[in-house]
């Protein structure tokens, strides 16, 4: 690993800043940091600076590391070449020394023309308005040991490293988890980052307001910690419960039965969907396969193994479909291919049974259908939270997941009745956006649909505050969003948003997009709020 560092002081002493830039051996960037730091002298800047970069790269459990930076005292210190008098400074050094206790560690010293972007960082880090004499700076303390530049109300950190975290490619490969793909859906590892940040370090439960296909929920599960997931979506319900419940040997045993004795009859089951006959996207053996499982499921007593097999029909429908699935929008594509139905469901019920063959251990989750705007629960009574809610981004999702949610329910109106309590998130027919919050400005009301999200959004962020414990955190992951050819900032507002409920904020940077927005490119960024009550 190679890290930058540098070090601004206006005023000496006066206003320090931090920058920090953090590369693997390969020189891939992992993240940048800009951090205003409070008051002091050009040299506990310096100092500071490799402090915190030293914290950042425990995140990456680093074999070795180089950190290089442009200041011949600072280095010719921390080698021993030179002595250090100022008391401060010593004591600053033996941090350093716990952080680098157990790491091999090079100190270089470079020229300052190799450092420019640590040295841009640390400038840009001091408030604008800072003042030479020394006057002091609010600073918002957000986590431990990991201060955060303070950047206009809010604070802000970039780690790119995270981009893979906000995805649902790890979990493909994950048992459990993989028991359906949700493209939305993030890394059980971002729990595991952001349980690493925060101050709450051993928190009594977790909460999931947007619960989705459970990951929060599955990944608490198996760290032993007790979890509550709510959803406005009866798929995403049945698919958590489904992955995190316990099974018997009976019930195992009743799915292996089943899959062995697999017989394919006629039914005279109705299956209907909302936007189009639900027949259409199927050829028409595996659609009268599907209906056949479905209903030979419905009439099973065992619940548990039931529910299996079921999950197991819902997850196949893509890969079976002649549908595929275009952002917001389904589409029939004659042209695919389509996996037949039997082969499909019995490699996924075989793969769901040798996962059962070391089951995860710990507490079930408390599941239930629901609205985050209105959560079902007591006031102080959460550690912790962290969800992704719907991104501003005009997709419906009870409709891209139409097909599996009306074969879940066998009820054409559920897609309907889920889109109704949904959070916003996409164009609605007549729009209440009389109540914009006022951080959203005109373009709430210019765009009703950005003005409807921020209005729910809101609503959400006072919920999960008052749910959680004093000294709670909440992080959010959301992406910015080009809507109507307008970039909508959505990390800043919501933070700003939540500043004015109470939380103290921040904004940590984990991925850079390019939404292609004719007739121009737009780079946004995909980033976790960071909350504390």
């Amino acid at each position: 690993m190679i890290i930058y560092t540098d070090g601004a002081c206006f005023g000496n002493p006066g206003s320090m800043g931090v920058g920090i830039v953090i590369y693997d051996s390969n020189m891939k960037l992992l993240a940048e940091i800009s951090e205003y730091v409070g008051e002091g002298t050009n040299n506990v800047a310096e100092y500071t600076a490799v402090i915190r970069a030293l914290e950042t790269a425990k995140i990456y459990e680093p074999e070795n590391v180089e950190l290089r930076s442009d200041s011949e005292l600072l280095i010719n210190q921390l080698n021993g070449k030179y002595k250090i008098k100022d008391l401060r400074l010593r004591s600053l050094k033996r941090k350093i020394d716990e952080l680098t206790e157990n790491l091999k560690i090079k100190f270089v010293h470079i020229p300052r023309e190799q450092n420019k972007e640590a040295d841009k960082l640390s400038k840009a880090a001091v408030p604008k308005n800072y003042n030479k004499t020394g006057a002091k700076y609010k600073q918002q303390k957000l986590w431990q040991d990991v201060k955060i530049f303070v950047l206009s109300i809010y604070n802000m950190k970039v780690d790119l490293s995270l981009s893979p975290l906000f995805t649902f490619d790890q979990s493909k490969q994950l048992p459990f988890h993989n028991w359906f793909y949700y493209k939305e859906g993030y890394s059980p590892k971002l729990i595991d980052y952001c349980l690493q940040l925060s101050q709450v370090k051993k928190p009594l439960n977790i909460l999931d307001p947007f619960c989705g296909v459970g990951t929060t929920l599955l990944r608490s599960k198996e760290l032993g910690i007790n979890s509550i997931g709510i959803d406005s979506s009866p798929l995403a319900i049945f698919v958590s419960r489904v992955k995190c419940d316990d099974y018997s040997k009976e019930d195992i045993d009743y799915v292996h039965k089943f899959i062995q004795d697999l017989n394919i009859s006629d039914s005279n089951l109705r299956w209907e969907f909302e936007l189009f006959s639900s027949r259409a996207a199927f050829p028409k053996r595996n659609y009268n396969t599907i209906l056949s499982l479905r209903e030979q499921i419905e009439n099973i007593e065992n619940q548990k193994a039931a529910q299996l097999l079921l999950l197991a029909l819902l997850s196949i429908l893509p890969q079976c479909s002649i549908i595929k699935k275009d952002g917001g929008v389904l589409k029939i594509d004659k042209k695919k291919s389509a996996i037949p139905v039997k082969i499909a469901f019995k490699r996924k019920v075989n793969q769901i049974l040798t996962d059962l063959e070391n089951p995860i251990s710990g507490p079930i989750p408390q599941i239930n259908l629901g609205d985050a705007r209105k959560l079902p629960l007591q006031s102080e009574s959460v550690d912790f939270s962290i969800t992704s809610p719907p991104y501003l981004n005009n997709i419906d999702y009870s409709k891209v997941y139409g097909l599996e949610l009306s074969l879940l329910s066998l009820e054409k109106q559920t897609t309907e009745l889920t889109r109704s309590k949904s959070l916003r998130s996409f164009i609605t027919h007549n729009p209440n956006v009389n109540e914009i919050p006022a951080e959203v400005g005109d373009i709430g009301k210019q765009i009703p649909v950005i003005g409807t999200y921020f209005y729910d959004m809101e609503n959400v962020i006072k919920e999960v505050y008052r749910v959680l414990k004093p000294d709670g955190e909440f992080y959010l992951n959301v992406t910015n969003s080009v809507i109507h050819q307008t970039h909508i900032l959505v990390d800043e507002v919501l933070a700003e948003i939540a500043e004015r409920i109470g939380f103290s904020t921040g904004i940590l940077v984990g991925a850079k997009r390019i939404a292609d927005v004719k007739p121009r490119r737009v780079e946004t960024r995909e980033s976790i709020v960071v909350m504390r009550k």
